[in-house]
């Protein structure tokens, strides 16, 4: 009896084992495959931002670093250099960060999903001037949109259906141009234009003019006549060169953003419905040289001084 009961224990016992066993043996295996997805996922969030630091260095944008912040939610961070010596804004500012925001929100689409992205930007002297956040969503116009499968109209006709539907009024066209933006999975276009007045005075009496037909073909030129402008700037200058107004729409992910120089006057920033922001106070260029266009700009070699 005394046998049978200490191979009962001993049965007991080897169930016992076993079964703890069995347990640390599918806990281990998930630890290592948590440890590899997570693994994974760093290297694909690394590469992400790596990639998209390259993808702004390659559009001319004098990015410093892009970095993760954040694994889990996915946060980075863009640091932007601006030629400002000072806490206010340069003129050439605007364009830099439309196409950050551009870059952050393309990568939403291509790689691992960022929760949120930190623009911000310094000066000569390394202060930060100008810092937000925003927050992606799947459900966002820039990730919803319909990409079209067939190339756009020839950069030509493009021009032409601009200057169509374009009201200039007191305004002089200085320069219209129209280049591909070429992204990966996307062939979209780039439309610059520049006009000019004799002063600020002839310039608030047509800015809403000008400013009224701009949003209102960017809003339908893709639709009614198959171009696929996704990004735009506008300079408006006087006879002089002086920046009156410098503004910036991308009509994909729905931001617009713009710089006014003294004296200008308008209602038209009270119209748009997209998400915008004015960015003041800025500093205007006065040399109309001092923008480089996306099809000529020179990559900027990074620094990483910065915090």
């Amino acid at each position: 009896m005394i046998l049978r009961i200490r191979e009962a224990e001993g049965a007991t016992m080897k169930k016992t084992y076993l079964y703890w066993g069995i347990i640390i043996t599918v806990v281990l295996v998930v630890l290592v495959s948590i440890t590899g997805l997570l693994a994974i996922q760093v290297r694909a969030q690394d590469q992400s931002a790596s990639d998209l630091a390259e993808r702004l260095r390659q559009r001319g944008v004098p990015v410093l670093y892009v970095d993760t912040i954040s694994r889990i939610p996915y946060v980075i961070k863009i640091a932007i250099q601006s030629a400002s010596n000072d806490q206010k804004l340069q003129v050439e500012d605007n364009w830099n960060m439309i196409l950050a925001r551009r870059e952050a929100t393309i990568s939403y689409r291509l790689g691992p999903r960022i929760n949120s992205y930190q623009l911000v930007v310094y000066n000569q002297k390394g202060e930060k001037i100008f810092s937000s956040e925003k927050f992606l969503y799947a459900d966002d116009l820039s990730q919803t949109l319909s990409i079209p499968v067939n190339s756009p109209l020839e950069s030509q006709r493009t021009k032409e259906v601009v200057l169509e539907e374009l009201r200039l009024d007191g305004f002089s066209l200085d320069s219209l141009d129209v280049i591909p933006e070429n992204v990966p999975g996307n062939n979209g276009q780039i439309l610059i234009i520049q006009v000019s007045a004799a002063d600020v005075t002839s310039a608030n009496r047509w800015i809403d003019s000008l400013m009224g037909s701009l949003l209102k073909m960017l809003d339908t030129i893709n639709s009614d006549h198959g171009t696929y402008i996704t990004l735009c700037h506008l300079r408006v200058v006087d006879k002089e060169g002086t920046v009156l107004l410098d503004y910036v729409e991308d009509t994909e992910i729905g931001y617009q953003q713009w710089s006014t120089g003294e004296g200008l006057r308008g209602n038209w920033y009270s119209q748009p419905e997209l998400e915008s922001e004015s960015l003041v106070p800025t500093s205007m260029s006065t040399n109309p040289d001092a923008y480089p266009p996306p099809s000529t700009a020179t990559p900027t070699t990074p620094h990483t001084s910065y915090p």
